[in-house]
């Protein structure tokens, strides 16, 4: 069994990630879900694991504003003050997030190198600071169709990241706004992989409401939920070969 990307919990039989993630899986590999996990060891335990039943991807989803994935589990998670489902945004709420801090949290590498050796055995958070379109020259005209943020403290998302929910709080209800990507090491002497002043970028989970709801109108999707801390609406997930 191997960490493979980072997941969010949008219903109790459902996960969004990226899905730059689902095909880096080997054709036939089996892939599990592990809720509620704060250490990457725990993903190991067989108790911990779910089966992922149904992999949704969306059509053309080799272009950049398509780098989503909805799973489906084989069996409904068991709702806790650790394990919760996050509420997902309106598509006229697109725009409420631009210059908010929002927060990532994730298991990616702290060093800027891509070895599974360098990812973080337990959960991590930071805060990202979302740019507009008049930000274009640091967001490269990406930005018109993904969400493009800075680390605003000393990180930002790096390697190992893929699939995390970028998420806001909105009276006092958390919401997912975005889906880690990618990023751009900026051009500049000095620059390093992950570096906070170095574009990310994250896919706008608003334009995919439409998607998302015709693929779970079998589920009850929770609009609102408890408050509790961020790391409990992370999961993460892994493949076995």
């Amino acid at each position: 069994m191997y960490y493979v990307c980072s997941g969010t919990l949008i219903s109790t039989k459902h996960v969004l990630t990226a899905a730059r993630c689902i095909k880096s899986i080997p054709k036939g590999g089996l892939l599990t879900v592990s809720p509620g996990s704060h250490f990457l060891s725990e993903a190991k335990q067989a108790k911990n694991q779910i089966k992922v039943l149904l992999v949704n991807l969306r059509k053309n989803n080799h272009l950049k504003e398509n780098d989503i994935a909805l799973l489906k589990l084989s069996r409904s998670v068991k709702l806790s003050k650790k394990v919760q489902t996050v509420c997902l945004p309106n598509l006229m709420d697109i725009g409420l997030v631009y210059g908010k801090n929002l927060v990532l949290t994730g298991w990616g590498s702290s060093n800027g190198k891509r070895e599974m050796t360098a990812y973080s055995n337990g959960l991590k958070q930071t805060s990202i600071k979302l740019w507009n379109f008049f930000n274009s020259s640091l967001c490269q005209g990406l930005d018109l169709k993904l969400y493009c943020g800075l680390g605003t403290a000393s990180s930002n998302a790096c390697f190992g990241d893929s699939g995390s929910g970028l998420m806001f709080n909105f009276d006092n209800r958390w919401y997912l706004y975005g889906v880690t990507s990618f990023g751009i090491r900026k051009p500049a002497a000095n620059a390093v992989a992950c570096d906070k002043n170095s574009p990310s970028f994250y896919t706008i989970i608003p334009k995919h409401l439409d998607w998302i709801l015709s693929k779970i109108s079998t589920s009850k999707v929770p609009f609102k939920t408890k408050k509790y801390s961020i790391p409990s609406k992370k999961i993460k997930f892994a493949g076995l070969i």
